[in-house]
């Protein structure tokens, strides 16, 4: 067991949906809430998470699913050989749990052996068993003086959240940094790439993805991250998500003075029923021995299986925790990750949640992001109404940007064709005046204004292009997108220690030739627009789509100057399911004359 929950079962802070008891008092994930504000409160809108204070040390047999029940005294009942795993957690005993009749009860003799109650106690919650014979309760009842935190008053006052103390590394070494945290403090947004405002955040870094892609949409640049905040004291435990971002988001924003979005996730599983008596089920009667013991084995199995369990916060003790249960457990037992996502910028605190349930046997933690990517979702949603932003704003200014040269690189492309245009023997379209060995930088500037307006829906993130007369097209293109431009070099060179490659052929450069682009340069994430002077055969701008797919990235165009149509370029792209655009397009060609569509 992980020190978290060592600390938090210890000091008496199990959690339960539902105690099973006639007046259903509980505490913890599902329990009531009165009228605190979100910021301030363990309760909120996504599921309530209301945890005891402190309490004088006391044995978990003195509890049932949150209730105060009748106590017993030392027990010797044996639980599964893997209940004495890390993942085996426990609540307490059933009011009418008795010890003799579960073993004598129980068909298969093997299941109950292994630690006994009180061994699983002391080694892995560290709480010392009462001493044999003593029990704490008077006639069968727990005394009350001894759980001052329990309490059948309805309209009580809930007790108050435990102190957050939570603790990111990365932070305290930037407040310790007055350099680096005023540089931070003073980052512009990127504007020529569409970015109106810099937000910081304290979300999961599988997550920080998603969170970008969202805000992107409407202008926020996220220029840091702090996602290794982690519980400080044993009350960080025992905090609602809510609580937990709340406080994460207000101590990113004390440091940078900067809007923060901070997430918290937790991991419940619901109590599960036992059937009380499997064996009446007309199904049994087809089963085999193994599966009706095994079906009667769950049916007798001890409260640490049966009892719900709630984390706030994710990691190795979530998949720890299912494997010690499911063995136990109906697969189809409840489980659910929900998420609180918090903004938070000095002024304002907005809470958005996203939930996912699923049954047990699907259990994993990369489950989890979809819960985190509902409630980005869902924040996103949430700020824009707010805030009145617009959606894709920068989007549209570019768009009007590039609409004033629409048009005018493809025809004066087509006159230049025409007119400064040679054939030379085997079809090769000579262009070398205006955009080879002579380039024409207001006409490849046209050219690219018209390309990048074409694509800029496709959201590309970074340009490809083949060293060196893609670039002429490739350079202009990534400043319209403003995006990065990489090229393919067709010889290795020193600094290219580490590459992708890949092979092709042309009839300017040979056969047998080879593409390199530096593992470097091309990240899984990126969305990369292929930029080419012609399309003939297809060859180059396949090689460079294979580069692509090796680096798990994504291909959303291939945009040239001029395609060859009597050539097989477009139908040996067409299985790679991209968007295609060229400026011009020549029909034929022969010995003197060039004829475009």
């Amino acid at each position: 067991m992980n020190d978290y929950a060592r600390d938090y079962y210890s000091s008496g802070g199990a959690f339960s949906q539902n105690g099973g008891g006639e007046k259903g008092l509980t505490y913890g994930a599902n329990s009531g809430s009165k009228g605190r504000s979100p910021a301030n409160s363990n309760k909120s809108r996504m599921g309530n998470n209301n945890t005891p204070p402190p309490t004088p040390e006391v044995s978990l047999n003195d509890f049932d699913y949150g209730m105060v029940k009748k106590t017993v005294a030392r027990s010797d009942a044996k639980l599964p050989k893997n209940s004495g795993s890390k993942s085996s957690l426990g609540l307490g005993y059933d009011d009418d749990y008795d010890v003799e009749d579960d073993k004598s009860s129980n068909a298969d003799a093997d299941f109950f052996e292994g630690f006994s109650a009180d061994d699983l106690l002391s080694s892995e919650l560290g709480i010392p068993p009462p001493e044999d014979g003593t029990e704490e309760g008077v006639d069968g009842e727990a005394n009350g003086e001894d759980l001052p935190f329990l309490s059948l008053e309805e309209d009580e006052e809930d007790p108050p959240p435990p102190p957050a103390t939570l603790y990111s590394d990365k932070l305290n070494a930037l407040e310790l940094s007055p350099q680096k945290l005023q540089y931070l403090k003073d980052t512009p947004p990127r504007t020529l790439e569409g970015f109106t405002q810099t937000f910081v955040s304290a979300v999961e870094a599988p997550a920080l993805g998603n969170l970008k892609g969202v805000f992107t949409n409407f202008g926020v640049e996220f220029i840091a991250n702090f996602d290794d905040f982690h519980h400080a004291t044993p009350n960080d435990q025992k905090l609602s998500i809510e609580d937990a971002a709340s406080f994460e988001a207000r101590e990113v924003f004390r440091v940078t003075n900067k809007p923060t979005i901070a997430s918290r996730t937790s991991f419940e599983v619901d109590e599960f029923v036992p059937p009380s008596d499997p064996f009446e089920d007309e199904a049994v009667g087809a089963m085999s021995r193994a599966e009706a013991q095994k079906l009667h084995a769950i049916s007798v199995a001890p409260p640490r299986v049966t009892s719900a369990y709630w984390f706030n916060d994710i990691g190795d003790h979530v998949e720890a925790l299912v494997e010690g249960l499911l063995p136990h457990s109906h697969p189809e037992r409840i489980c659910r990750f929900k998420t609180c996502v918090c903004y938070y910028d000095g002024e304002m605190e907005v809470f958005d949640y996203g939930t996912v349930e699923l049954a047990m046997k699907f259990v994993t933690c990369d489950k989890a992001f979809i819960s985190v990517s509902h409630a980005i979702t869902s924040m996103g949603k949430t700020l824009k109404d707010s805030f009145d932003w617009e959606y894709q704003g920068w989007m549209n200014k570019k768009k009007k940007k590039l609409k004033s040269k629409n048009s005018i690189g493809s025809s004066n492309l087509r006159e230049r064709v025409l007119r400064d245009g040679r054939v030379l023997p085997n079809n090769i379209v000579d262009v070398s005046k205006f955009m080879d060995s002579m380039i024409d930088v207001n006409l490849m500037d046209e050219c690219a204004a018209e390309l990048a307006e074409r694509f800029l829906d496709l959201k590309p993130t970074k340009v490809l292009t083949v060293a060196t007369t893609g670039l002429v097209a490739a350079i202009p293109i990534s400043k319209y997108l403003q995006v990065p431009c990489v090229y393919a070099r067709k010889q290795r060179t020193v600094v290219m220690s580490n590459c992708y490659h890949a092979g092709y052929s042309s009839k300017t450069v040979g056969q047998n030739r080879e593409l390199l682009v530096s593992k470097d340069h091309v990240d899984a994430e990126d969305r990369i627009l292929i930029v080419d002077d012609f399309l003939s055969s297809g060859s180059s701008q396949e090689a460079l789509l294979r580069i692509i797919s090796d680096a798990g990235a994504t291909a959303v165009g291939v945009s040239v100057l001029i395609e060859k149509k009597y050539d097989k370029g477009r139908k040996s792209l067409s299985g790679y399911n991209v968007r295609v655009e060229s400026l011009v397009a020549i029909d034929d060609v022969n010995e003197k004359t060039i004829t475009i569509a």
